[in-house]
């Protein structure tokens, strides 16, 4: 008797904890999903193949792409006839020109129409006046060389009160790791006012997967610069973070896919978030959430199919089926439409579309 009560009690063990460790990962569930249909704005392709993109941007009645084509990093289109209207910054080494573009590269502030860009490469930060560059104003560009500790930097986001909030991932192999931290938000004198170090999981900077998996996350800043949302892509993981100004606050945390890394290696495939945009309300993912191994990839699959929606607690929305690979997205709140670089199949390459959002 005593032999049958104590193995139920371990079987009753190892149900609860194989059902903790389940509990662990929860892949999300959406109060709806739905096809979607899309309209393609450019007519023709924007040949960026496989050249990085940054990002896109809505604003006023212009699309923005930041992206490596036609030896330009910036791309200006009308957002309703989808016409090219200018190239600009382009590539070299002189004033108003940069060498790379990169994963969290730039930063819009829509209200005052200024994209902020930085290239790691030449230390450079270069700040673009949207209007006066379509008015080929001279001076819409300028050189500001004071990014010192940039390839420290994943991210930086200026917020409303001349501080700014920097993301940042020190490689394994640096020496220097001075002021090391996840996040920190500097004042204007480059004072330290607040320094966040917590991971969503343990984190090594030894460990050259966990440095990988952190190194190039999906990043978005609320419009009132009071929240920050972070996507992993190596497994899934989404958090949601407070801003005050001065510090940095967690506000959810949700682990969706584990990213599987064993022995320090990540998995032969890459599921969850390929890029964020955030309104004060929602936010707004690229996300894939299916497992393949590259080994076992059909060439017509098609990834990162998927916009889907949270509130910034971190509860699922809605799951968005667009059939195409998207690369970038952004929302026009003004008439609830989103944009996104997509890529069509491999003979039509990659257009701007528009899907108008139900409400």
């Amino acid at each position: 008797m005593k032999y049958i009560r104590y193995s139920f009690f371990v079987l009753l063990l190892l149900i609860v904890s194989g059902c903790g460790e389940r509990s662990l990962y929860n892949e999300p569930k959406f109060k709806s999903e739905i096809k979607g249909k899309y309209e393609i704005l450019t007519p023709e392709d924007l040949t960026f193949g496989n050249r990085y993109i940054s990002d896109i941007y809505v604003y006023k009645s212009y699309i923005i792409i930041v992206g490596y084509n036609s030896n330009s990093f910036v791309h200006i289109y009308d957002k309703t006839s989808g016409k090219l209207i200018r190239n600009a910054v382009r590539e070299g080494r002189g004033p108003g020109e940069m060498l790379s573009v990169m994963a969290n590269c730039s930063a819009f502030d829509a209200e005052s129409g200024i994209l902020m860009l930085k290239d790691a490469m030449l230390g450079n930060k270069l700040v673009c006046n949207i209007e006066e560059m379509i008015a080929d104003v001279p001076g819409a560009i300028v050189n500001d060389f004071c990014e010192s500790n940039m390839m420290k930097e994943v991210a930086s986001f200026d917020l409303n009160n001349e501080n700014h909030l920097i993301v940042r991932n020190f490689s394994p192999t640096a020496r220097d790791t001075t002021g090391f931290c996840r996040f920190c938000i500097k004042d204007s004198d480059d004072n330290y006012l607040t320094r966040y170090y917590n991971y969503p999981l343990p984190y090594n900077r030894e460990n050259l997967a966990w440095w990988r998996v952190y190194n190039e996350p999906c990043l978005a800043i609320s419009p009132d610069k009071k929240k920050l949302a972070v996507g992993i892509s190596v497994g899934a993981i989404l958090e949601t973070f407070e801003i005050d100004g001065v510090r940095i606050l967690p506000k959810s945390e949700s682990l969706f896919i584990d990213a599987q890394i064993v022995n320090n290696k990540l998995p032969d495939h890459i599921t969850g978030f390929t890029d964020i945009f955030a309104t004060n309300d929602v936010v707004y993912c690229i996300y894939d959430g299916e497992n393949y191994a590259l080994s076992e990839l059909p060439n017509n699959a098609v990834r990162h199919r998927y916009v889907t929606s949270f509130t910034w607690n971190g509860k699922p929305l809605q799951k968005i089926d667009m059939g195409i690979n998207m690369r970038r997205i952004c929302i026009d709140e003004s008439d609830n439409t989103l944009y996104a670089i997509a890529n069509i199949d491999d003979e039509i390459g990659d257009r701007i579309i528009k899907y108008r959002l139900s409400k």
